[in-house]
């Protein structure tokens, strides 16, 4: 079993290396200017972005998730500054719909709303961190975009309280 999560763990590395380093520096400037007006109740918001279909999600959901990063994340300080929020779509080839938003991240599918359908996704699983209604990361690399940012965000959330 680990050989397999590594594998894919390596597979899903090499297919996000140039996507990755193009996000490197684009959320840097939103993510300071975030950080910088940050107020003890602003909110955090992580959207994990899925579809029912996904082997790659599926992975996610129940072998990585819950055996390494994600249980690092749940278990840290980090996940109490934080608000998980899961948006899946019934299978990879249709678009998201609008009612698959919960409500309380209802800007979230109007600021990637396009003609009437989300398609600014360029991959799954994908996800967006929010600092109030600010896009600060949006990634499918965990490890290396979206950890990061999440602790950052933590760490100035938990000075200012």
């Amino acid at each position: 079993m680990t050989r397999v999560l590594v594998s894919i763990a390596l597979v899903l590395s090499l297919l996000c290396a140039g996507s990755a380093q193009a996000n490197d520096k684009k959320f840097d400037k939103p993510l300071e200017q975030a950080l910088s007006a940050m107020k003890a109740d602003t909110p955090v918001t992580l959207v994990y972005f899925s579809a029912r279909d996904c082997r790659w999600c599926t992975y996610w959901e129940q072998g990585l998730f819950k055996e390494s990063a994600g249980q690092k994340f749940m278990k840290s300080v980090a996940s109490k500054q934080v608000r998980m929020v899961t948006v899946k779509k019934q299978a990879l080839a249709v678009w998201h719909q609008p009612e698959e938003f919960p409500a309380e991240i209802a800007f979230v599918r109007d600021a990637r709303l396009r003609d009437g359908r989300i398609t600014d996704l360029k991959g799954y699983p994908w996800f967006s961190l929010y600092v109030g209604q600010t896009l600060v990361a949006d990634s499918f690399e965990w490890d290396k975009d979206m950890l990061p940012a999440i602790e950052k965000v933590a760490a100035r959330k938990a000075a200012i309280k």
